[in-house]
């Protein structure tokens, strides 16, 4: 039973992460568009980079948390160290992110024209 907390946890930690760079990033598009009412300020900037950084505050929180191997269900102890135990959790969580973040790396260098690719602007009717 200590297996299926830490298969809720984990992905809750990346969807926190995706949305919260979601968020971030759609404020940063935005930010110098045109913006014909304060609204537009709003709905495009402001409340996007809110949630960003709730969302990554959220799930950097949880990072915190889940190092303890008592609010993680599950446990991994450190060679390195005299017994030290972390919790699962971190550990699916943080190394799953990682990997992630190392394919990326390896896709950018073996596909540069994918990376190198601009958004174009639609139209607006």
């Amino acid at each position: 039973m200590k297996f299926r907390h830490v298969s809720w946890a984990t992905p809750s930690l990346k969807i926190a992460f995706y949305y919260g760079l979601t968020g971030l990033t759609s404020a940063w598009v935005h930010r110098a568009g045109p913006h014909a009412r304060a609204a537009d300020i709003w709905l495009t900037v402001v409340l996007p980079a809110i949630g960003g950084v709730v969302l990554l505050g959220a799930g950097a929180w949880s990072l915190v948390q889940a190092w303890d191997p008592i609010n993680s269900g599950t446990s991994w102890t450190l060679p390195f160290s005299s017994g030290s135990r972390i919790g699962g959790t971190f550990v699916i969580g943080t190394g799953t992110v990682v990997l992630g973040l190392l394919a990326l790396l390896v896709c950018r260098r073996l596909y540069p024209a994918f990376f190198a690719r601009r958004p174009s602007v639609a139209a607006r009717t």
